[in-house]
């Protein structure tokens, strides 16, 4: 190999090597939907966080009366199902299944954008993925109710010092589908089987 092809070849695996070490830590997640042979519907999810998010798991009765944990404007509720959940910093749900097998997926968005409150009842991101576990049985049940904007979504600080953004993805038995997001205040809803990712 010629000498110039050489120096070229250790010159780019360096430039490489700095711009690798130049990237921040990850922040990110990934949910998979995958549709077995029987039709069995199994969702999946990568948890890719910078630091360690203490996780928990948590078993949340149906009957539970809750709240959005944003203070006195909070909405309200009484869980109509039960679910297993995964908490992160032992406050937030961040992934889980309740007793009809549908279940969320909190998801890290950095391009988030909620909004203000317009006089709405709010609701906490930590809180986000418990409100649709505890009150539907059906993504088309969950996206017909959340569509109407029963509440706005309010996002913390983590206790890692890093802003809460995120978006909803939630999946039932039927292999149905949907993901929640605020862009520029705004709910954008994709709905459909073809949203596995």
């Amino acid at each position: 190999m010629p000498r110039w092809i050489g120096r070229c070849l250790a010159a780019a695996t360096a430039c490489a090597g700095f711009a690798v070490a130049a990237i921040p830590a990850a922040q990110a997640c990934t949910r998979v939907l995958y549709t077995a042979a029987d039709q069995t519907v199994i969702a999946g999810r990568s948890m890719d966080w910078h630091t360690d998010n203490s996780p928990s798991l948590w078993a949340m009765p149906r009957g539970m009366a809750r709240d959005g944990a944003t203070g006195p404007g909070s909405i309200r509720w009484t869980s109509r199902y039960g679910s297993l959940v995964v908490s992160m910093y032992n406050i937030a749900t961040v992934d889980g299944i309740n007793e009809k097998g549908l279940v969320a997926n909190t998801l890290y968005l950095a391009e988030s954008n909620y909004g203000s409150p317009e006089r709405k009842p709010t609701l906490s991101i930590a809180a986000w993925a418990q409100y649709v576990l505890d009150n539907y049985a059906t993504v088309k049940e969950a996206v017909a109710q959340l569509r109407r904007e029963p509440f706005r979504i309010v996002a913390p600080v983590l206790p890692d010092g890093e802003p809460a953004q995120g978006h909803l993805s939630i999946s039932d038995p039927s292999g149905d589908s949907a993901i929640f997001e605020y862009v520029n205040g705004k709910l954008v809803i994709h709905h459909g089987k073809a949203y596995t990712v």
